[in-house]
Protein backbone atom coordinates (compact mmCIF):
# COMPACT_ATOMS: atom_id res chain seq x y z
CA UNK A 1 0.00 0.00 0.00
CA UNK A 2 1.14 3.48 -0.91
CA UNK A 3 2.56 5.68 2.31
CA UNK A 4 0.22 8.95 2.27
CA UNK A 5 1.39 12.08 1.94
CA UNK A 6 1.77 14.38 5.14
CA UNK A 7 2.05 17.27 3.10
CA UNK A 8 2.35 19.37 -0.01
CA UNK A 9 4.97 22.52 -0.11
CA UNK A 10 5.44 25.19 -2.61
CA UNK A 11 7.69 27.82 -3.53
CA UNK A 12 6.28 31.70 -4.53
CA UNK A 13 5.76 30.57 -8.05
CA UNK A 14 3.11 27.22 -6.99
CA UNK A 15 6.19 24.94 -7.99
CA UNK A 16 6.46 22.30 -5.86
CA UNK A 17 9.00 21.39 -3.91
CA UNK A 18 10.30 17.92 -4.35
CA UNK A 19 12.12 15.65 -1.52
CA UNK A 20 15.43 16.44 -3.14
CA UNK A 21 15.42 20.12 -2.41
CA UNK A 22 15.53 22.55 0.51
CA UNK A 23 11.97 22.30 1.76
CA UNK A 24 13.41 25.82 3.10
CA UNK A 25 12.42 27.24 -0.27
CA UNK A 26 9.01 26.47 0.58
CA UNK A 27 6.38 29.57 1.10
CA UNK A 28 3.44 27.72 1.62
CA UNK A 29 2.57 23.68 2.70
CA UNK A 30 -0.73 22.43 2.32
CA UNK A 31 -2.37 18.99 3.46
CA UNK A 32 -4.11 18.61 -0.04
CA UNK A 33 -2.25 19.09 -2.84
CA UNK A 34 -2.42 22.73 -4.32
CA UNK A 35 -3.68 21.44 -7.72
CA UNK A 36 -7.32 21.05 -5.73
CA UNK A 37 -8.27 24.57 -5.97
CA UNK A 38 -8.44 27.59 -8.59
CA UNK A 39 -5.79 29.47 -10.04
CA UNK A 40 -6.21 33.25 -10.61
CA UNK A 41 -4.12 35.98 -12.90
CA UNK A 42 -2.33 38.55 -10.89
CA UNK A 43 0.17 37.89 -7.96
CA UNK A 44 -0.57 38.09 -4.23
CA UNK A 45 0.25 41.54 -2.34
CA UNK A 46 1.42 40.14 0.63
CA UNK A 47 -1.53 41.51 2.45
CA UNK A 48 -1.49 39.03 5.64
CA UNK A 49 1.08 41.48 7.23
CA UNK A 50 -1.77 43.07 8.60
CA UNK A 51 -3.82 40.16 10.57
CA UNK A 52 -3.02 40.37 14.04
CA UNK A 53 -3.63 37.84 17.18
CA UNK A 54 -7.33 39.93 17.18
CA UNK A 55 -8.24 38.33 14.07
CA UNK A 56 -7.50 34.87 15.40
CA UNK A 57 -10.55 32.85 14.42
CA UNK A 58 -12.22 34.97 12.18
CA UNK A 59 -12.70 33.76 8.51
CA UNK A 60 -10.85 35.38 5.62
CA UNK A 61 -11.07 34.78 1.62
CA UNK A 62 -7.63 33.53 1.25
CA UNK A 63 -5.82 34.27 -1.99
CA UNK A 64 -1.98 32.91 -1.37
CA UNK A 65 1.40 32.38 -3.76
CA UNK A 66 0.94 32.88 -7.50
CA UNK A 67 -2.55 33.44 -6.62
CA UNK A 68 -4.49 30.48 -6.02
CA UNK A 69 -8.12 30.94 -4.13
CA UNK A 70 -8.50 28.72 -1.48
CA UNK A 71 -11.91 30.83 -0.35
CA UNK A 72 -13.12 30.72 2.73
CA UNK A 73 -10.33 29.87 5.90
CA UNK A 74 -10.03 30.05 9.62
CA UNK A 75 -7.15 31.62 10.78
CA UNK A 76 -5.71 29.97 13.52
CA UNK A 77 -2.51 32.25 14.50
CA UNK A 78 0.92 32.86 13.42
CA UNK A 79 4.25 30.26 13.61
CA UNK A 80 4.64 26.73 14.13
CA UNK A 81 3.10 27.09 17.50
CA UNK A 82 -0.48 27.91 15.72
CA UNK A 83 -0.20 24.34 13.86
CA UNK A 84 -2.62 21.88 15.70
CA UNK A 85 -1.32 18.52 17.16
CA UNK A 86 -1.59 16.55 14.22
CA UNK A 87 0.42 14.35 11.63
CA UNK A 88 1.45 17.79 9.99
CA UNK A 89 3.01 19.33 13.12
CA UNK A 90 4.46 16.35 13.82
CA UNK A 91 6.30 15.91 10.41
CA UNK A 92 7.42 19.84 10.32
CA UNK A 93 8.58 19.36 14.13
CA UNK A 94 12.16 19.64 12.69
CA UNK A 95 11.45 22.79 10.92
CA UNK A 96 10.04 24.05 14.02
CA UNK A 97 12.88 27.26 14.23
CA UNK A 98 11.96 28.65 10.40
CA UNK A 99 8.35 28.55 10.67
CA UNK A 100 8.30 31.62 13.01
CA UNK A 101 5.27 34.26 13.18
CA UNK A 102 6.43 35.16 9.23
CA UNK A 103 4.02 32.63 8.54
CA UNK A 104 0.29 32.44 9.06
CA UNK A 105 -1.66 28.94 9.90
CA UNK A 106 -5.35 28.42 8.48
CA UNK A 107 -8.22 26.10 8.64
CA UNK A 108 -10.46 24.77 5.64
CA UNK A 109 -12.98 22.35 5.30
CA UNK A 110 -12.88 20.76 1.73
CA UNK A 111 -15.86 18.16 1.58
CA UNK A 112 -15.63 16.12 4.86
CA UNK A 113 -12.18 16.96 5.48
CA UNK A 114 -10.21 19.83 7.50
CA UNK A 115 -7.23 20.83 5.60
CA UNK A 116 -4.16 23.01 6.89
CA UNK A 117 -2.44 25.66 5.53
CA UNK A 118 1.09 27.02 6.51
CA UNK A 119 1.97 30.01 4.18
CA UNK A 120 4.47 33.07 4.83
CA UNK A 121 2.68 36.18 4.94
CA UNK A 122 4.22 37.92 2.06
CA UNK A 123 2.77 35.47 -0.08
CA UNK A 124 -0.87 35.67 1.39
CA UNK A 125 -3.49 37.67 0.51
CA UNK A 126 -6.25 37.73 3.13
CA UNK A 127 -9.90 39.75 2.54
CA UNK A 128 -12.28 39.80 6.06
CA UNK A 129 -15.60 38.23 5.80
CA UNK A 130 -17.97 39.27 7.60
CA UNK A 131 -21.01 37.79 9.79
CA UNK A 132 -24.21 37.62 8.21
CA UNK A 133 -26.96 39.20 10.60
Amino acid sequence: MAKKKLFYSYTHCNVRVKANQSFYDAAAILTIPLSQFEREKGCTKGGAWLLSNSDIGKEFDVKILDPVKLGTCTLLGFGFKAIPISELRIALTQYRNYITNEFVVFTKKVGEKQILVVVKRMRCDTTPIKKKR
